[in-house]
């Protein structure tokens, strides 16, 4: 099975003075599933209080380029980019694109070792979102990294 990714640019501050950018790719979910998965409206606004809430959760801009499994830029649609590392040190993430005002779906996961697991069993990969939104003290960190904001 060919692998569709989405590749994403990420700015992340790497010291006082320095500031890198980071290639992230998460696996296509409508190519493995071949459905989609629409979040519940409020799932964005609700990893929002979180981030307001656990010192664990994190909000921030940084998210600076986009690229469909196409290779289409995608840079200027609203998308987010939600990484956790688990207690195990073990990284987990998607990535999702607003469909609609306030709604959203899942678009990309992450790692691509997932991939095996939901060849058998998809409901690894639709558990991902609830996971990062519900199981606060699994997430030793979660990060929801949105569009980068620009300076002028």
């Amino acid at each position: 099975m060919p692998e569709e990714t989405w590749k994403c640019t990420i700015e992340v501050i790497s010291s006082e003075t320095e500031v890198k950018q980071v290639e992230f790719e998460f696996i296509d979910y409508d190519a493995i599933v071949k459905k989609s998965l629409l979040l519940k409206p409020n799932y964005f606004s609700e990893l929002v209080q979180k981030a307001n809430a656990y010192e664990n959760y994190h909000l921030s801009g940084g998210l600076v380029k986009i690229i469909n499994p196409d290779g289409e830029d995608f840079s200027s649609h609203n998308f987010y980019a939600i990484l956790g590392a688990e207690k195990n040190n073990l990284l987990f993430g998607i990535l999702i694109g607003e469909v609609d005002e306030n709604h959203y779906k899942m678009v990309g996961f992450h790692p691509k070792e997932l991939l095996l697991q939901a060849k058998n069993d998809t409901k690894i990969l639709k558990s991902l979102p609830v996971l990062l939104l519900e199981n606060i003290d699994m997430w030793q960190h979660v990060s929801i990294i949105g569009p980068s904001v620009k300076q002028n």
